[in-house]
């Protein structure tokens, strides 16, 4: 649901002290369970205790979601739009009073609000079972799993990794002073209205590597394995960790990569990959009045139609005018996933990014946007989401409406800053996970449509042939790295990163 970062924040306004203290006695005294333990009630707090539940629920809290008063908030969110664009400013206020209202009234009987009064349980021991019992990985013998949080301190990174064989250990890496002036950089480039695509591969372009955040032992430890579950922390999210390098080489050739917000996600994000995959593909060419027409996505939408043939499409594919906000929302509302099949979502579309509005970030349809805040709502049978879209897994670092979002109401006149004390999960990419899905190909950056429309090519034909998502993501990576692993090349795509357990 929306505001969970205010949550987030509330809570640790005054406790967060407290927490810091307690990690830096688990630091001194080398309990690295202790450590695991707070680093993940600093990190997507609200966002696990919800995701607990959301995907897990029977169908009697997926009916909550439907009924008059969400078609009742479609309608409202509809009229916003066509206000908005006829340049009604009052009446599209008044609607969003009446949205707010509405929403208030969703929230109070959605029993997965219920959870947040409770921090989310993490059990070091549930994790490294599950590890244990992964198996997979790419098909060299090497299926071992490993978990890693990262978790920045004053010029140092603190790093957990959580093995197969029950053992957690921690180490801390003191940042160089080249490697922060290089984050510091980074970020600047992000915040900047235009990215060259040089200074996307952050890890090409400076020369760093995974050792220069770990411990160079972890770090080894990660590259020696199968697949590697990382949370990172801050502003290490917005890092290209699809392209990350270890001894000069670029770790995801050996080593599949899943992102999740902290370690008690994980076992919440699984999904089973073994089933034949019915996929339902939209494709936005036509952005609303006085956006540029993207014939390309039109091309791949067609491509991928093809490829996938009729038994594995989920009914015809949505492009042009009928790719609409409706028909979003209509795949959003599909209900529980099947039984006997892996639904996919492919979305090929702008994104947008609102660093200052983390609710209001969303993709572009033809008659207007699906924001952020609108997608967590839905209840969707689709287990795999595939957006082909710029900036869709951003997080922000703060709301300057205060907290209360985007659907809470209107903007404030004037900004009224929340500085987000927790490490929130507010991007797209969790609405989407909250909506249903366990896994998310999405991009914290821009990414040049030619590539981006390749790489969801390459993945769809890995995943066709029976890999699993974070498989096929290292297989698309590898090819492409393949082809061309200067870092003006890599930066075009380096962004695109697997968000997902499995």
């Amino acid at each position: 649901m929306p505001l969970g970062h205010r949550f987030d924040t509330l809570h640790l306004r005054y406790r967060r002290p407290v927490f810091e203290e307690a990690l830096a006695v688990a630091e001194e005294s080398g309990r690295a369970r202790l450590a695991a333990v707070v680093t993940d009630l600093l990190k997507a707090r609200a966002f696990s205790a919800r995701l607990s539940l959301a995907r897990s629920a029977g169908p009697a809290v997926r009916d909550e979601r439907g009924g008059p008063d969400r078609a009742r908030f479609a309608e409202l969110t509809g009229a916003i739009t066509r206000a908005e664009g006829r340049g009604s400013m009052a009446e599209a206020h008044r609607l969003y009073e009446q949205r707010a209202a509405l929403l208030l009234k969703i929230r109070a009987v959605d029993s997965r609000w219920h959870l947040i009064r409770d921090d989310p349980p993490f059990d070091p021991a549930t994790l490294t079972g599950y590890l244990a019992a992964y198996g997979g990985g790419p098909p060299d013998g090497r299926g071992r799993c490993v978990a890693l949080s990262l978790y920045e301190r004053p010029g140092a990174v603190l790093a957990l990794l959580a093995t197969p064989d029950g053992c957690l250990r921690m180490g801390t890496r003191r940042l160089a002073k080249g490697t922060r002036r290089a984050l510091d950089a980074y970020q600047r480039m992000l915040d900047a209205p235009v990215q060259p695509p040089e200074e996307l591969d952050f890890w090409g372009r400076n020369g760093i590597g995974l050792a220069d955040l770990v411990p160079t032992a972890l770090a080894d430890e990660i590259a020696a394995g199968g697949t590697c579950l990382l949370s990172p922390h801050g502003r290490l999210h917005a890092l290209p960790w699809t392209v990350v390098r270890h001894r000069g080489r670029h770790l995801v050739r050996d080593t599949a990569l899943g992102i999740v917000p902290n370690l008690a996600c994980v076992p919440a994000l699984d999904h089973r990959t073994d089933l034949p995959l019915q996929v339902a593909l939209l494709g936005v060419t036509e952005p609303p009045a006085g956006s540029v027409p993207i014939p390309q996505v039109g091309r791949l939408v067609q491509v991928l139609a093809r490829f996938l043939g009729p038994e594995r499409l989920l009914g015809d594919p949505v492009v042009g005018k009928a790719a609409d906000t409706a028909a979003l929302r209509a795949l959003l509302d599909s209900g529980p996933p099947p039984a006997d099949r892996t639904a996919v979502l492919q979305i090929a579309t702008h994104g947008v990014r609102n660093p200052g509005a983390p609710l209001r970030a969303g993709v572009q349809m033809t008659d207007g946007e699906v924001e952020t805040g609108d997608i967590l709502m839905g209840r969707m049978c689709f287990e795999e989401v595939v957006l082909t879209a710029c900036s869709t897994s951003f997080r922000a670092a703060a709301d300057l409406g205060g907290g209360h979002g985007a659907l809470a109401g209107p903007p404030p006149s004037a900004p009224q800053p929340l500085e987000l004390a927790g490490d929130v999960a507010n991007a797209l990419v969790h609405a989407f996970h909250e909506a249903g899905a366990a896994f998310v190909l999405a991009s914290p950056i821009p990414v040049r449509s030619r590539l981006a429309s390749h790489h969801s090519l390459t993945w769809f034909a890995h995943r066709a042939a029976g890999r699993a998502p974070l498989e096929a993501a290292r297989r698309t990576a590898v090819e492409l790295l393949d082809a061309d692993d200067a870092p003006r090349q890599v930066g075009n795509w380096a962004g695109i990163t697997a968000y997902g357990a499995r």
